[in-house]
């Protein structure tokens, strides 16, 4: 199957089980919820649309999710948005100074929502209203 949308190289792949989905991240500065049986893109998330930055590039360099899969953390440009998936909404954005290279694990619970950087260090903590 070829999963065809993006405009420009791919930086990250997650699997989301729970729903059959595959989430990519692109230079194209989207990430892309996919469909596994029909190949088909559900829909596009462009972090950065509104808050294009000339210093950073705006390209998606990491994406994870959850254990319950609802939460997403996009690395993007200088900052990490954290969307809902349920929701279709992004929740939050958190300013890191330089691109986010690589998100390895997003644990969540209520309205809380931290993130952990690849070396297991804490990072940052989203808390929704």
């Amino acid at each position: 199957m070829v999963f065809s949308g993006h405009t420009d190289y791919l930086h990250c792949i997650v699997v989301r089980n729970s729903a059959s989905q595959i989430l990519t991240g692109s230079e194209d500065g989207t990430a892309r919820i996919w469909d596994c049986r029909s190949g088909r893109c559900v829909r596009v998330i462009a972090p950065e649309k509104d808050m294009k930055s000339e210093r950073f590039s705006s390209c998606v360099s990491c994406i994870a999710l959850d254990a319950s899969e609802n939460w997403l953390v996009c690395g993007s440009g200088p900052g990490l948005f954290l969307w809902n998936l349920p929701a279709s909404e992004c929740i939050s954005r958190i300013s890191t100074g330089a691109p986010a290279q690589d998100v390895t694990a997003v644990g969540g619970y209520g309205g809380i929502v931290d993130v952990i950087s690849p070396f297991g260090s804490h990072l940052c903590t989203f808390q929704c209203q």
